[in-house]
């Protein structure tokens, strides 16, 4: 049987990357089930928030995607006992996420670690599409990097007018969006609308939905 994004995983050890992000601000992963209408069975929507304000917007660094990965694990097991039929993810005001915290990349000590950063995201936000029940995203303010990948990687999207940004920024540093955005995003919309959220969207100023839309 082929191994889905989540099960090649399985033998990750990310104890490494954890001890060189002890002083991450975590970007904790905040659940509150609510009953579906006509149904035994509840939505789990995920809240992502670091208690901070919008001048220190939600990241991903490892600690916060152990903790998310706990918490989608303990859903899809929710929802193999059937009592679970949705989840949806969301950000504190204003933010989804900000991408992948890359304040400590400097001090990842070789390349199996920088390895297992990659892997942990895209093990992470891979489950988004393994849950066994369907998985909204609904993207309430700026989601840049991993950010639009964890919308990337749910079954369904929903954008709000008042987000500030949608775009894969980390093109301009030279990396690859990894944790799905290269090959997800193509294949919703298209190579060229692609290339419009890298380049005209990473403008804070722009107006995604329309210009993505032409």
């Amino acid at each position: 049987m082929p191994k889905t994004a989540v099960s090649q995983y399985d033998s990750l050890d990310v104890s490494t990357l954890l001890q060189h992000s002890v002083d991450e601000v975590v970007t904790h992963s905040y659940v509150k089930r609510i009953p579906l209408p006509n149904s035994k069975k509840t939505l789990a929507l995920i809240t992502l928030d670091n208690g901070k304000d919008h001048t220190r917007p939600n990241t991903l660094g490892p600690h916060s995607l152990v903790e998310l990965r706990a918490t989608l694990l303990e859903l899809r097991e929710e929802a193999r006992s059937g009592s679970l039929g949705a989840v949806a993810i969301t950000g504190n005001p204003f933010i989804l996420a900000a991408g992948a915290d890359l304040s400590k990349v400097g001090d990842i000590p070789d390349v199996i670690t920088g390895l297992a950063m990659v892997q942990l995201g895209h093990q992470t936000l891979g489950l988004l599409g393994e849950l066994g029940v369907p998985s909204f995203c609904f993207i309430n303010g700026l989601a840049l990097g991993g950010g639009l990948e964890i919308a990337l990687n749910c079954d369904y999207r929903t954008l709000s007018s008042a987000a500030a940004a949608l775009a894969l920024p980390e093109v301009f540093l030279g990396l690859i969006p990894g944790w799905g955005g290269a090959w997800l995003l193509p294949n919703l919309i298209g190579i060229n609308r692609k290339a419009k959220v890298i380049k005209i969207c990473a403008d804070v100023q722009a107006n995604c939905t329309e210009k993505i839309s032409t």
